[in-house]
């Protein structure tokens, strides 16, 4: 147990040993470890059991989480810890649990198997869950108080279902130590605690026997209900029998009279059980009842849901109606629109055929004018040659007429001299001038 202890990584511990007075060498080894890890603190003192020393324990530390490890027991291994402080589970204010891995057969589990699993209510009322396997916050000793020494091996259980009645757990599906089933907590249920059982159940979660709703079988505290009724059926046997012949005890003499008393009380518990499920008939009837008013109250909040849609179904008939006398005035508007436009498209149509005809009027100038134009194009052409050709034979006869001038006046100046040479070439210039 020291070993997987002191060996964890996560470090922030304080671990408390508390020895009863224990006469091997535990104490040597403790005070040998003690030197080596300072967070050891050993406590010897004469105690009344298991959990007196828990509960010495609890009073010793200072640490905001309690957790409990027999000597033979061991955590898994030494990260444990560190791996739940990781995820978070030290940081919150609820008792949480994981499981632990049996060491050797038992009563309740079987060896080198993993005890055990979830709990729910119903299942912590049949069998404990390991403290080994427990992490308690601090507070929780404030509002609920300590182990009950009453109970010399099954306190750990009673303060469980306390806590349980306190606050809901939570599980971590993880094993967190190895447990040893040769301790003084697997031997079998004590005599006290079976006696007590039901009554503390009844105490710690508010349960009334007289209420016929824990008998139903979906209650987890429906086997606790038959246990209160059969146990006081032979307590109250035995104590009317015990006021009748108090002797009885002594001489042994009167078992048919308290055979009787029992047949009595079985009958008393069968009248009991009829009237119990009488109760239940009855409350389911008035179950049905309060079903069947719940219907109705749904179904009048139908109709009158129905009449609301109605309602508004109208008021849009009405909204509806308004909208489609707005486009009826929008379509008459649209229909002289289009009125408009047809008798634009007509009269469009009709200058469309009036220029159509003037542009086949102005094509058929066009060509005339065009044919007009080539002939008389072709006129001005041959005139323009015949005048050419004339002009060619004006030049001809002007060239030929300035040939004979020149002629004439050359024979003139060589016969006159030069009295007459400029008068001919002024009479030359002259004749080309005109």
């Amino acid at each position: 147990m020291l070993r997987s202890i002191v060996n964890q990584q996560y470090r922030p511990i304080e671990h408390l040993l508390i020895d009863g007075g224990s006469d091997d060498e535990t104490v040597a080894i403790i005070l040998s470890m003690q030197k080596r890890y300072p967070h050891i603190r050993l406590v010897v003192e004469q105690d009344k059991g298991l959990y007196d020393a828990m509960n010495k324990g609890i009073d010793l530390s200072v640490g905001t989480w309690l957790y409990f490890i027999g000597g033979d027991d061991e955590l898994i291994d030494d990260r444990v810890l560190s791996d739940l402080y990781e995820r978070g589970y030290f940081s919150q204010k609820k008792v949480f649990y994981g499981n632990v891995l049996i060491k050797g057969n038992s009563a309740w589990a079987k060896d080198k198997t993993i005890y055990d699993g979830p709990f729910d209510l119903k299942k912590l009322l049949t069998k404990n869950i390991c403290h080994q396997a427990m992490f308690y916050p601090r507070q929780i000793i404030r509002e609920i108080g300590y182990f009950n020494r009453k109970y010399h091996v099954t306190a750990d259980w009673d303060f469980n279902l306390r806590c349980f009645a306190h606050q809901d757990f939570l599980y971590v599906d993880k094993t967190i130590a190895l447990f040893n089933s040769g301790g003084a907590s697997s031997t079998k249920e004590e005599e006290l605690m079976g006696k007590d059982f039901v009554i503390n159940v009844f105490g710690y979660f508010g349960i009334n026997p007289a209420d016929p709703s824990f008998f139903d079988s979906s209650s987890p505290f429906n086997h606790l209900m038959e246990r209160y009724v059969n146990r006081s059926i032979a307590e109250t046997a035995d104590e009317i029998t015990m006021k009748l012949h108090p002797e009885s005890e002594l001489n042994g003499t009167i078992p048919e009279q308290r055979a009787l008393i029992l047949r009595l009380a079985t009958r008393i518990k069968d009248l009991n059980e009829l009237l119990i499920k009488k109760e239940i008939a009855f409350s389911e009837i008035k179950e049905g009842e309060k079903k069947k008013e719940t219907i109705i109250n749904e179904q009048q909040h139908i109709l009158t849901e129905k009449d609301r849609v109605i309602h508004d179904q109208q008021d849009n008939l009405l909204k509806n109606g308004v909208v489609i006398e707005e486009l009826q005035r929008f379509l008459t508007e649209k229909e002289r629109v289009i009125y408009d436009q047809q008798e634009n498209l007509v009269r469009n149509a009709t200058v469309i055929e009036e220029q159509k005809k003037l542009n086949n009027q102005l094509e058929i100038h066009y060509e005339t004018l065009d044919a007009e134009f080539k002939r008389v194009s072709q006129e001005m052409k041959t005139n323009i040659e015949s005048l050419q050709q004339q002009v060619q034979v004006l030049q001809q006869t002007v060239a030929s007429n300035e040939a004979r001038i020149l002629t004439i006046l050359h024979s003139m100046t060589w016969k006159t001299g030069k009295f007459l040479l400029f008068p001919a070439q002024f009479i030359l210039r002259k004749f080309r001038k005109k």
